[in-house]
């Protein structure tokens, strides 16, 4: 018999434990458990720590071709929330309002037609009125080699030159490699 309320006890501390994770899940899923999120991509490299509080929504200042960067996003939960959830929903909407309706003679020339990441990036964020910073972060992209796209940020002064680049590169990975 004892056995059998330390097994009930051992249940009931079970159901308990996994009660409080549900809860924890769903207060994460409505929103009210993280305020501020980050959105980082894996296949890159981050030259230095970011602090995700410094605005209530940015992006990294390069790459933007004609839109946001895409590589990260970070900024209060409600916008964090249509960078990653509401880009399908969008799509209909960029569609009608952004894309440039023309003839197939003219489509090799056109940079407006089709869909280009950074220019949906933007528009998304501007269409749900997202106050997007611009922010010096720099991020490289990995190959397989292993290298890394170090010219990606060229234009920030602090990655462009090589004694620039090699302070930030990982242990092991050589410049000229990438």
């Amino acid at each position: 018999q004892q056995q059998q309320q330390q097994q009930q006890q051992q249940q009931n501390q079970q159901e308990s434990d996994e009660e409080k994770t549900h809860r924890s899940i769903d207060k994460a899923m409505d929103g009210n458990y993280y305020e501020q999120i980050g959105l980082f991509r894996s296949d890159v490299i981050y030259t230095k720590p970011i602090d995700i509080f410094n605005a209530k929504a940015a992006v990294p200042n390069f790459a933007n071709h004609r839109g946001y960067n895409d590589r990260l996003f970070y900024g209060k939960y409600e916008y964090a929330k249509i960078w990653a959830s509401r880009r399908f929903d969008f799509v209909d909407t960029f569609e009608q309002k952004h894309m440039v309706k023309i003839s197939d003679s003219e489509k090799r020339k056109s940079l407006k037609n089709g869909y280009h990441s950074e220019t949906f990036v933007k528009r998304l964020m501007d269409h749900y009125r997202v106050p997007i910073r611009k922010r010096d972060i720099c991020v490289w992209r990995m190959r397989s080699g292993p290298r890394i796209r170090v010219l990606d940020c060229a234009d920030m002064k602090e990655f462009s030159t090589i004694p620039g680049i090699t302070k930030y590169l990982p242990k092991g990975l050589n410049v000229l490699a990438s």
